[in-house]
């Protein structure tokens, strides 16, 4: 039976943040009435404890110009997250389908799209009431850009901002810190490397949405993520930190106190981000995706390689003890069998390297603990997850109850892909949704209703 629960949030004030070590902070702005940040003394881990101080109301504020940052390569340094920061990052879910990818979400047997109808219907303030109460600390919110953006001028487009900055403070009122993520699916950005001017107009952009969203939120409560997976555009490696440099550049000279949401590139593995050298500036943490091992997590999804289309029931952990089972649950017939033997070959592999495995996992968390520990920056993992239509749903339970509890052990944020659809644990209609009680318990979260 589920069980109602009432979240009670704790006011809490912290002193003010101290200043970097080697490189210049740009001038905070003087007018915008946030709540005081953490002593680095005084900063905790995230986690079950963590409290989390309701929102200040945001202001109109005027900024100074900001202080240069330097090029790379770029020393280490102490970051500068305050707790209350972090620890608003420690536990959240990606709200996705709402402001991407509306396309693929059904209400009520309509197909979504970027509209007035969907934005006010897919997600209420009963959905954000229901996950605060839960537990959750925040939601990342996954937003095209080509909504906001004008991809042949760099301008905003103004059409759609008004309902993005409605679901954003009725985020925020229900006590849910919110990631906003660009996370563009449209055609317009594939390839954005190699599309002459549209990273040089995508820059720009990002300065004037960060402005945005300086002016008309709190830097306590609302964290800026400037690309999803820049793999998707082509960015991997040095050519996207240099990227990236000048994309954390625009936004902190128009939000100044904003945490940002940054990646080591491609498809924010755990091998790129460990090769990363961090950016200077201090109020930034780094995300990782974490989805090891895919041939679990991906079992029969139609985007991945052709031969995750014939996966069936693979479990998780998956040892030489339990290949043969697995392989036997791979199709011989129909539809993607033709993939069976490369499908074989995968799974093979996958043991032979030791991937299905929970020591696998405690290495991957290891190498991102020292990694943040030899830089001094903080990691978030914001998607892990797996794709619920093929994989046994007891496996499911123990690889997202593992993840989390490493991320936990490690003091990593975790974030779950995602909230109401084929990754998800949502249940029902917009309004009617319940959530489905053993994930939230792999979460170490509390049922609610």
């Amino acid at each position: 039976m589920r069980t109602s629960v009432t979240a009670t949030l704790i006011l809490a004030t912290c002193a003010a943040c101290s200043q970097p070590r080697n490189a210049p902070r740009a001038p905070a702005a003087t007018k915008k009435p946030v709540p005081p940040v953490a002593t680095r003394s005084e900063q905790a881990t995230p986690g079950p404890a963590a409290t989390i101080a309701r929102p200040e109301p945001a202001t109109a504020a005027s900024h100074p110009a900001p202080s240069p940052e330097p090029t790379r390569p770029i020393a280490a340094a102490r970051h500068g997250v305050s707790a209350s920061r972090l620890a608003r990052l420690g536990r959240g879910v990606n709200i996705n389908n709402w402001f991407s990818q509306p396309y693929h979400a059904r209400v009520r047997g309509k197909k979504g799209t970027f509209d007035h109808a969907h934005f006010r219907g897919y997600v209420t303030g009963r959905d954000a009431s229901m996950l605060r109460a839960a537990g959750f600390t925040y939601v990342r919110l996954p937003v095209d850009p080509q909504v906001l953006m004008d991809v042949q001028t760099g301008q905003i487009k103004p059409r759609h901002l008004p309902e993005l900055d409605r679901a954003v403070e009725m985020l925020v009122d229900a006590g849910l810190a919110v990631t906003v993520d660009a996370h563009p699916k449209m055609s317009a950005f594939k390839k954005m490397r190699h599309t002459a001017g549209l990273s040089e107009r995508y820059v720009a952009w990002w300065g004037r949405f960060a402005a945005h969203l300086d002016r008309t939120t709190s830097p306590e409560w609302v964290f800026i993520e400037p690309l999803n997976e820049p793999g998707g555009q082509s960015y991997y490696g040095k050519t996207w930190a240099t990227y990236q440099d000048n994309l954390i550049d625009a936004i902190r000279a128009a939000a100044p106190r904003h945490t940002i949401v940054a990646n080591a590139g491609g498809y924010q593995l755990v091998k790129e981000q460990v090769a990363l050298v961090p950016h200077a500036d201090e109020n930034v943490v780094y995300a990782v995706h974490y989805y090891a091992p895919s041939q679990f997590t991906h079992q029969g999804a139609l985007w991945m390689k052709d031969w995750y289309r014939p996966l069936r029931n693979v479990p998780w952990p998956l040892t030489k003890e339990n290949l043969r089972a697995a392989q036997d649950g791979i199709l011989e017939t129909g539809k993607h069998s033709e993939h069976r033997k490369k499908a074989m070959g995968a799974l093979s592999g996958m043991v032979k390297q030791g991937l299905g495995t929970r020591v696998h996992i405690e290495r991957d968390f290891d190498r991102l603990a020292a990694w943040s520990k030899t830089h001094d920056r903080r990691i978030i993992v914001n998607e892990f997850g797996v794709y619920k239509p093929f994989a046994p749903r007891d496996d499911r339970m123990k690889w997202l109850a593992f993840v989390r509890a490493q991320c936990e052990k490690k003091s990593i944020g975790w974030c779950m892909w995602e909230y109401a659809h084929e990754f998800g644990f949502a249940e029902g209609e917009p309004d009617e949704r319940t959530l489905d009680t053993d994930v939230v318990t792999a979460l170490g979260l509390t049922s609610s209703d």
